[in-house]
């Protein structure tokens, strides 16, 4: 089963999206796939930074880096684009 939901922002802070994250296990395709529909899909993280420290052991890092894309995000998306871009990722998801 697929699910998507909203992250929760705290009373009295103000957020400052700049990308939406998705966690997709086969990010490339997806990737591939929101480009393909005309999403301006974002790579995210491109790798674990763990290894520029000398952190041999950050696995939530690496999977971060080997699954999340981000999603367009900005003040002034529409509505109807927004979900446009979430019938794409779930129909990427659930076929």
């Amino acid at each position: 089963m697929f699910g998507m939901g909203l992250p929760r922002v705290p009373d009295g802070v103000q957020s400052a999206w700049i990308q939406f994250p998705a966690s997709l296990e086969i990010k490339a395709a997806g990737y591939e796939y929101l480009l393909r529909q005309g999403v301006a899909v974002n790579w995210a993280f491109r790798y674990s930074c763990a290894g520029s420290y000398g952190m041999s052991d950050a696995p939530n890092s690496e999977r971060a880096a080997r699954s999340v894309s981000g999603l367009p995000n900005y003040p002034g998306l529409a509505v109807g684009k927004a979900c446009r871009v979430s019938a794409l990722l779930r129909k990427f998801v659930c076929g």
